[in-house]
């Protein structure tokens, strides 16, 4: 992922967090690894608003697990901003897709961080790859547009 190519005019999902005190480390900045959660709560957010399925239903009917969590770390985040996180989907495969996300400070638009996870369907049996179903592919492409890639 190049950081010159990710701005927020890719993105067609936004959601903001307010850092909160139990977000930061000793330093005062907010911990490492709290971008994941930052990245998973938009996640979650997307499935539920951009693609209009109740997480609880995507996560119980089907064994999506992630495969590649990357958090690259730009500038840091401090109590109380407000943060925008941006996050789409930029490739669709047969059995997993790619998401892509981008935080910003909401004020001044610095860039705090980017990332990127890759998500794959299982059996929930046999723990190896599924095809995705085509009634999700078809919310993605219906949300996303022809932005994103396949295979």
């Amino acid at each position: 992922m190049n950081q010159a190519e990710i701005n927020a005019e890719k993105f067609k999902f936004k959601i903001q967090v307010q850092v909160r005190s139990f977000d930061l480390d000793s330093y005062g900045i907010v911990h490492n690894s709290v971008y994941l959660k930052y990245f998973e709560i938009a996640r979650t957010e997307y499935i539920r608003q951009a693609l209009g399925i109740d997480p609880g239903r995507f996560f119980t009917d089907f064994y999506f697990v992630l495969a590649k969590n990357v958090c690259n770390y730009i500038t840091p985040a401090r109590f109380d901003e407000i943060l925008d996180i941006y996050t789409r989907v930029t490739r669709v495969g047969n059995s997993s897709f790619e998401m892509e996300y981008l935080i910003e400070e909401s004020k001044t638009k610095r860039t705090v961080a980017t990332g990127e996870t890759v998500i794959v369907l299982l059996n929930r049996e046999t723990f190896k790859p599924e095809p995705i179903p085509e009634s999700v592919r078809e919310l993605i492409f219906k949300f996303e547009g022809n932005t994103v890639l396949t295979k």
